[in-house]
């Protein structure tokens, strides 16, 4: 008896584990912006929040960007450093690189944000702590079905810390999936995934044979793999975290893959 319930919790930890390997997706990288200053400050911008007593400015120094705070506020957003003129379009993935240090420990916040109120922020809001040392940060994040932007703004909220940020290299890319090598892309495809944005219940009506799906997060792990077979076929996506995802269904023939936003 306790041997094969060695066996059966064995097996419980395998099929666990299975689903939550990593997958080999790979991207292709599209530069959208890509600036490490040697022209000036490439419109970067500040913009001081009325009525709190933030201030500051921006300039070059030393093949740096620096956000020269003279008075700080008592929220960060009281003082942005911002560049506008981002295209990012719908059911899109974006990647946003940048090499930061300040003139004493300090924390940031930086996303890429609306060019229109109520000025949200498409990636989220990142916080980061800058030390004296130069040092890389990265972040990525999915647009929805229904956004886009052809003027969005990266962003860092600096206004509740004194000791100035500099930023020596920074730049955007567009993400999109590089089929493995091997696998062919099935097209013209009639099968139907939805909806999209998705809450609980994703419906795959299968009409092209499809055997399998995957649903695989923007780092490439499969969170979820099961049968599809011809018709409507339901994937429960309750207890996965808001965010992009791709859904890859699978056949002999080759693979089909799109993305979806979980709300």
């Amino acid at each position: 008896m306790k041997l094969n319930l060695l066996i059966i919790l064995s097996f419980i930890q395998i099929s666990i584990f299975a689903q939550d390997t990593e997958n080999p997706v790979e991207y292709n990288y599209t530069i959208l912006y890509e600036s490490d200053f040697t022209s000036g400050t490439d419109e970067w911008l500040t913009a001081d929040r009325g009525g709190t007593g933030a201030s500051s400015y921006v300039e070059v120094v030393d093949g740096e960007l620096a956000c020269r705070i003279t008075s700080i506020g008592s929220i960060s957003s009281d003082i942005k450093l911002y560049r506008p003129g981002i295209v990012l379009k719908p059911e899109t993935q974006y990647k946003v690189t940048f090499r930061a240090r300040a003139q004493q420990q300090r924390t940031i916040i930086a996303y890429i944000g609306e060019s229109r109120q109520p000025y949200a922020a498409f990636s989220g809001y990142k916080g980061y702590s800058v030390g004296v040392t130069t040092q890389e940060y990265s972040y990525t994040f999915g647009m929805t079905a229904v956004d886009s932007d052809d003027n969005a703004r990266i962003k860092f909220d600096v206004g509740n810390y004194l000791p100035d940020l500099y930023i020596e290299y920074i730049k955007v890319e567009e993400l999109s999936v590089k089929d493995p090598t091997g696998i062919k892309q099935v097209k013209d495809v009639q099968s139907a995934v939805y909806p999209n944005p998705v809450k609980d219940i994703l419906f795959i009506d299968n009409k092209d044979e499809f055997q399998e799906v995957q649903i695989i997060t923007l780092s490439g792990k499969v969170v979820k793999q099961q049968e599809v077979v011809k018709g409507v076929n339901e994937v429960n996506m309750t207890e996965f975290k808001a965010g992009m995802y791709f859904v890859a269904l699978s056949k002999e023939e080759g693979r089909y893959t799109m993305k979806v936003m979980k709300k």
